[in-house]
């Protein structure tokens, strides 16, 4: 800066007035001589030099410091070793060489001329450039640097005429900070202008000397990004009060109080992102996905011309659901939380709605459909559907998958022009954008095709791949995309949808531009196939039973398979987890279970289930299990009380866990025999009781609807057969009736068989085939053939001789009938073979205590003691170890290193699975081997290995189409032959589920589905030229990817109504673009979820935003008050468990799951069966006596003559009964006591008065429960 001032004395003696030179605009003026000097200069800034420096703010350049960053790197190196910091003799020389050099650099710097312009800019250098100038602080008021004295001011300056003087000018220090922030921006890497911490640093400083500065857009968007992933609390926090409290006048750098700094509240709000909450394609969030598609230098066009780009696409479909209410939206003067929104006309002219189409409307989920190229570097919704709980038909899907693959295959500038309302797509687009009927072109330059103007091959196939009629119009590159694949999970509508378009595609009844195929989401048929295997024992590899508790088991028991699977992929409550699926179907997992032999599961009571609704299978319910059979695809129990001496039948319904449920109640019986529907249970030296499990043994004849049935029957019972229906529906019912007076006659109890001859003491009974079984009695000592005929009323049995025991055999425990041998366990002796037809013997084992033998392969299973082996018949051979230690125990897990206490039955189920009752320990168990288990697990991670699902940063590298179709051919013949496999076995034709030990149809289905479906996407990728080389990656072909924005939206709100939802899902797709693109941040978050910036040439600020909606008209404060009172009154919504609550959540108050294991001492009493029977044969006085229980809540099923159906001529003589029965009554607060063969509390039935005979039945009109018992 020089300012050039004229001699005072010289100016004065010419024109009495004062002149000096301006350094900015070069313009010599003058002034009056009345002034000190320092007033004069204080007077000629203040009048003209502060304007004219305005007007020029181009800053003349001086070299005022020579290689000024080398001082500045010595500078800092000088502070550094100030502070002592490993100071040694350079770093004392490093100083003295500085101080020497810094006083050369000011006596140099006050020597120079400087320029008036350059007071305020002293900070300007040739190196450090215009923009850096901010970084230095500004000399203060020159004023202030001025003194009183001329002398002090002026010096000389070696000019002849001595009309020129120097301005003496003082420099601050700079400040360390600066001179840091100045070096970093010059070495342009960490720090730069383009960086988010520049411009930052760059919007607060502004912020401070003018409030209202204009922030920037990326300073506006990193803090839209904090308050998106900490809230608004944190956003606070960084900002500080600033003027808080303050009015508008106050707000002055001054009265500022700052954190770090940033711009407020409202600024933040009036630049946020919009959103909308009607349905449709938004417009915004897909022109980003074709601009960042169009301009991502990785993603190849399969098709690239002059006219024409596509680019192949994946869609996919997902839901999540919502919590149902109304809300008033105050941005748009809407209530929010209907299919359609409702505005203030509606409201007035519907005060109290119709409640049946609240209903109807009321919106319940929200489906997002997500698009992504199938290289995978790109993925984005793009369509929101929302949804009542009436949207979801086959019919509905079906418009909905076909309009929104038409949609996506509309080409980008037909987009553009796309007027939006609210930012949703019109429908009308697809009308407008349709792809020419004959391609003008041939899409692969085929010349005979555009010689014969007729489409080749390849132009039917890909007739989606020609551009659209606008273009063509236009003249322009028609930029589209053409979707391969939709995919989305399996729920019925869905389903329905996809058979549906499946059979118009076969039949060329769908668009010629759609080539779309439909793909049932990989993961979810996943999770589906991990439910069954959870949820049901499944019927697998050589007719094993496998279920997800029985891995449970093994690993509960097994140190190193708690090492390879982790709790949470075991106790099956997140269904929806793709990690546990992936955890459990790992090749170490497989390959471990393949090692294991036999292992033992409880099933009664279950061990792992500790909150589960039903309670009918928790420990100690059923603490004395005797006999049991397989009955169909469940299991029934003999279960023992020693107390009532009585014998409950269970029905235990193999599910995970097993559901038991009270049958009936009998006299004390020791064996049990299922043949067909019926259970057999002897009664030692009584005789042996029916259950029906299935219905009943009684005929009814109104049950028969079709006169095939009717006939049948008559035929089966000796009647005629000629007559209508209604004549052969009565004429079994007389023969019904006539049936139970003869049974009544003769007091025949029809609830226990009828022998023939009735001589037969049974001991021991045993199923020989389905219409037979084998009895031995000790008293007669013969064992018997019993063939078993239901005659309509009871079960009658017809008995002949087979052999009679031999000398030695005292008494026959247990027996079981293998090929035409009958091998029996004889007391004193051990178990002994007997051949059928020559009726010769054998001892193969010496034993003795209890033993329960059943058929097993081709030999027997025996349980003996507290252990179980197997044993082959053969005469050399040995009985082979299966399970048990040889101790009292209650363990489980390795068949190995099980225990057992007393095993009083044992039943096999196909010849492989082995069910034992332990009546010591009160437990049902079940032995089988895991080999099925693991081939299940194997096909099932197959399945997702074949779409490339792992774990996280666990890729395995691209799965190539090809090798993908092979490996699921191999899963679809899997789970078809295993299926097939238990139709067989059970012989039937009907579908199967899980009840009968298989997947469901569906999900079946859906398996094969897949396979058909990716088969013919390999067919077109492999032989159209068009996609020859186009780069498919499976991976990207499912929901996974709408999950995870359903998931990290529930960050947000974990059960959002529509308003919130709308709101949240809008800044989760703006925050998902940020982390693909580039902008001035780096969208780091976590060290495991840090997305690294995709190679795009277009920014952040270069893709459309969903902008902010107004209302149609603003509303009167009376106006927004009614419309919030009508979404309160009509809608608000209820607090609700979220599903994924009830599903992976335990109860409140669990504690830790290993604190449930059972520390309780085990039981020591053993029981006697065969003794507590012969005392209860005592007690009762007649066959077919019952005892009752102390107290009895369940209805106990009582077959008697007045239970039976019977025509109304003859319900006067059903009522009658024999003097000699009497009545018994159950009740709660009141004990029925048995003591010396008497019961207390009987009523005789000769002094209840005939008005009272509705008592023969089992209960009462009020509900009370009785017994019949006759006495001899």
């Amino acid at each position: 800066m020089n300012a050039e001032l004229g001699d005072e004395g010289q100016a004065q003696h010419i024109d009495g007035r004062w002149t000096i030179k301006c350094g900015s605009c070069q313009k010599v003026l003058s002034s009056k001589t009345d002034r000190k000097p320092a007033t004069r200069v204080s007077y000629f800034i203040r009048t003209h030099y502060n304007s004219c420096e305005k007007k020029s703010r181009e800053v003349k350049q001086t070299n005022i410091q020579p290689t000024i960053d080398s001082k500045f790197n010595m500078l800092e190196k000088k502070s550094a070793v100030e502070a002592g910091v490993g100071r040694n003799e350079e770093d004392e020389a490093t100083i003295d060489t500085f101080d020497d050099y810094a006083i050369d650099c000011y006596s140099e710097m006050e020597n120079v001329d400087v320029n008036m312009a350059d007071i305020t800019e002293t900070r300007a250098t040739t190196e450090l450039g215009v923009d850096d100038a901010e970084d230095w602080v500004p000399v203060e008021d020159v004023e202030a640097f001025i003194s009183s004295d001329d002398e002090d001011i002026y010096q000389s300056m070696d000019d002849p005429d001595g009309d020129v003087r120097n301005l003496k000018l003082q420099y601050e220090e700079i400040d360390p900070l600066c001179i840091r922030l100045h070096t970093l921006l010059s070495r342009g890497t960490a720090f730069t202008r383009s960086g988010i911490l520049y411009k930052y640093l760059d919007d607060v400083s502004k912020s401070l000397i003018d409030p209202n500065h204009e922030w920037s857009a990326d300073t506006l968007s990193m803090f839209e990004t904090l308050k998106h992933l900490g809230g608004e609390r944190t956003v606070n926090f960084i900002v500080g009060p600033k003027w808080f409290g303050l009015s508008t006048g106050k707000m002055d750098p001054d009265n500022v109080k700052i954190n770090l700094g940033g711009p407020s509240k409202t600024t933040r709000e009036k630049h946020s992102q919009g959103y909308t909450t009607d349905s449709g394609f938004i417009k915004p969030w897909l022109t980003s996905f074709l601009a960042m598609e169009n301009n991502h230098m990785s993603i190849k066009p399969i098709v690239e011309t002059k006219d024409v780009k596509v680019f192949p696409v994946y869609l996919c479909n997902d839901s999540t659901a919502l919590k149902a209410g109304l809300q008033f939206d105050d941005q748009k003067n809407e209530v929010v939380g209907l299919e359609q929104s409702v505005r203030l006309p509606y409201v007035k002219e519907n005060p109290n709605p119709d409640t049946d189409y609240l209903k109807k409307e009321m919106v319940s989920e929200s489906n997002i459909t997500m698009v992504s190229t199938c290289d995978g570097n790109i993925g984005l919704p793009v369509s929101v559907k929302y949804k009542s709980k009436s949207g979801k038909s086959g019919e509905e899907m079906e418009c909905q998958f076909i309009e929104e693959v038409k949609m996506m295959q509309c080409c980008m500038d037909c987009i553009k022009k796309g007027l939006s309302t609210n930012q949703i797509l019109p429908t009308n687009i697809i009308e407008k954008c349709v792809p020419s009927p004959l391609v003008e072109q041939c899409i692969m330059n085929d010349e005979e095709c555009m010689k014969k103007n007729k489409e080749c091959m390849n132009c039917k196939v890909a007739q989606c791949l020609s551009r659209c009629q606008e273009c063509i119009q236009t003249g322009k590159q028609c930029v589209k995309n053409v979707v391969m694949v939709y995919s989305t999970d399996c729920e019925s509508g869905n389903k329905k949808a996809f058979k549906t378009i499946i059979d118009k595609r076969d039949s060329g009844r769908l668009d010629k531009d759609l080539m779309f195929g439909v793909m049932p989401d990989p993961p979810h048929v996943g999770k589906s196939l991990k439910c069954s295997f959870a949820n049901w024992p499944l019927i697998l590899t050589d007719h094993e039973r496998g279920f997800l508790a029985m891995i449970q088991n093994i690993r509960q028991n097994d140190s190193k398979l708690q090492k390879m699977l982790p709790l949470e992929s075991v106790l099956n409550k997140d269904r929806m987890d793709v990690l546990s699926v992936l955890q459990l179907t790992s090749r170490d997992v497989v390959d471990y279970l393949r090692t294991l032999n036999h292992v033992v599961y409880s099933v009664v009571p279950d061990s792992f289930r500790i909150d589960y609704p039903r309670q009918s299978n928790k420990k100690g319910l059923y603490p004395h299990p005797t006999g049991i059979d397989v009955a169909g695809s469940d299991l029934l129990v003999l279960e023992y009380r020693p107390d009532d001496f009585v014998t409950r039948l269970l029905k235990i319904r193999l599910k995970v866990p097993a559901e038991v449920s009270v049958l009936c109640e009998k006299p004390v019986c020791t064996s049990l025999v299922c043949v067909e529907d019926l259970a057999l249970m002897l009664q030692p030296s009584v005789g042996i009781h029916v259950h029906c499990f299935n219905g009943s043994v009684v005929l009814k004849p109104e049950k028969l609807r079709t006169k095939k049935d009717l006939t049948s029957k008559l035929q089966e019972y000796g009647l005629p057969t000629n007559g209508t229906v209604p004549h052969l529906r009565n004429r079994l019912s007389t023969y019904i009736s006539r049936l139970q007076k003869k049974y009544t006659g003769m007091k025949s109890d029809i609830s226990m068989v009828q022998l023939q001859p009735d001589a037969i003491s049974p001991s021991c009974i045993s199923k020989m085939d389905s219409k037979s079984i084998i009895a031995s009695s000790d008293q007669s000592r013969k064992v018997f053939v019993v063939e078993l005929q239901l005659d309509g009323v009871t079960v009658v049995g017809s008995s002949s001789v087979l052999f009679s025991y031999e000398q030695d055999w005292k008494s026959i425990m247990s027996m079981c009938v293998v090929d035409c041998r009958l091998v029996h366990f004889c007391k004193g002796i051990g178990v002994v073979v007997t051949h059928l037809e020559t009726h010769t013997s054998t001892t193969i084992v010496r034993c003795d205590g209890q033993v329960c033998l059943y058929p097993y392969k081709e030999g027997i299973v025996l349980a003996i003691g507290n252990q179980i082996f197997t044993h082959s018949l053969e005469p050399e051979s040995q009985c082979i170890l299966l399970a048990g230690t040889g101790e009292d125990g209650n363990d489980n897990g390795p068949a190995e290193k099980s225990s057992f206490g007393q095993l009083s039955g044992i039943c096999v189920e196909f010849g492989k699975n082995i069910y034992i009752t332990d009546s010591q320990m009160g437990t049902i168990k079940l032995i089988t081997t895991v080999t099925g288990s693991a081939e299940y697990l194997e096909n099932l991670g197959k399945l997702f290995d074949a779409f490339g699902i792992h774990e996280k940063h666990k890729r395995k590298g691209k799965k190539p189409i090809g090798e993908a179709v092979a490996i699921m051919a191999e899963v679809n013949h899997y789970f078809e032959n295993t299926v097939n496999n238990v139709k067989s076995l059970k012989g039937t034709t009907r579908a199967t589920y899980g009840s009968d030990g298989t997947i469901s149809p569906q999900t079946l289905e859906s398996v094969g589905m897949m396979h058909k479906e990716l088969r013919r996407l390999h067919l077109i990728t492999s032989e159209v030229q068009a996609f020859a080389g186009s780069d498919v990656d499976l991976t990207y072909m499912n929901t996974l990817q709408v999950e995870n924005l359903h998931a990290t939206g529930h960050f947000k709100a974990e059960f959002p109504m529509m308003l919130e939802y709308s709101r949240n899902i809008s800044n989760t797709v703006k925050e998902s673009i940020k982390r693909a693109v580039p902008w001035a941040a780096f969208y780091y978050t976590n060290r495991e979820s840090y997305y690294p910036v995709l190679n795009f040439t277009n920014r952040l600020s270069d893709l459309c935003v969903m902008p902010k909606q107004t209302p149609a008209r603003w509303l009167m404060s009376e106006e927004t008050a009614l419309m919030r009172d009508w979404a309160r009154l009509n809608g608000k919504s209820v607090r609700q468990q979220t599903v994924r609550q009830g599903t992976t959540k335990f109860r409140p108050g669990t504690l830790p799951l290993n604190l449930y294991k059972d520390c309780s001492p085990l039981p020591t009493t053993k029981i006697e069966v065969m003794a507590s029977a012969r005392e209860a044969a005592v007690r009762g006085s007649k066959k077919g006596s019952h005892v009752v229980s102390k107290t009895r809540k369940k209805p106990i099923e009582v077959q008697d003559p007045s239970h039976m159906e019977h025509d109304e001529s003859d319900s006067e003589s059903e009522t009658e009964v024999s003097r000699n029965e009497q009545v018994y009554y159950d009740t709660d607060d009141e004990e029925t006591d048995v003591k010396d063969g008497t019961v207390d509390k009987l009523v005789e039935w000769s002094s209840v008065p005939k008005e009272l005979n509705f008592l023969t039945r089992t209960h009462t009109r009020s509900g009370r429960q009785v017994r019949v018992k006759s006495f001899a």
